[in-house]
């Protein structure tokens, strides 16, 4: 098992959740989508499936930065982490609008690379 310092923990949800804004996390909900795109249903509900996948990996990262944050006590690698939870919370809001647009819209083409399945 690999232990963390404070300082280690709090870069690295600073980091997830940059990643998270910026959309770099959607490979991994771009994988998922891939490996099942087969099972997907096409239109509205293939988008909605796919959307789940993208707020499922923006949840965990939620989590992750919650749970750093609460550890941390003092000094910078707080305020690091309590930045990561903005970030990520930002970055969650942004999944589900995404989501909700792309469903609503009929297929996500309009959300460009932040969401990969075009149903």
């Amino acid at each position: 098992m690999i232990t963390l310092t404070p300082q280690a923990r709090a870069i690295a949800a600073f980091a997830v959740s940059f990643a998270l804004v910026a959309g770099y996390l959607n490979r991994i909900s771009f994988g998922l989508t891939l490996l099942f795109a087969n099972g997907l249903p096409s239109g509205r509900g293939g988008t909605l499936i796919a959307g789940l996948f993208t707020i499922a990996v923006a949840a965990v990262v939620l989590w992750f930065t919650t749970a750093v944050a609460k550890q941390e006590t003092t000094g910078w690698e707080r305020h690091l982490s309590q930045a990561a939870v903005v970030l990520a919370v930002l970055g969650t809001a942004i999944a589900v609008f995404v989501t909700i647009g792309a469903v609503a819209h009929g297929d996500a083409s309009v959300s460009g690379s932040y969401f990969p399945y075009a149903g």
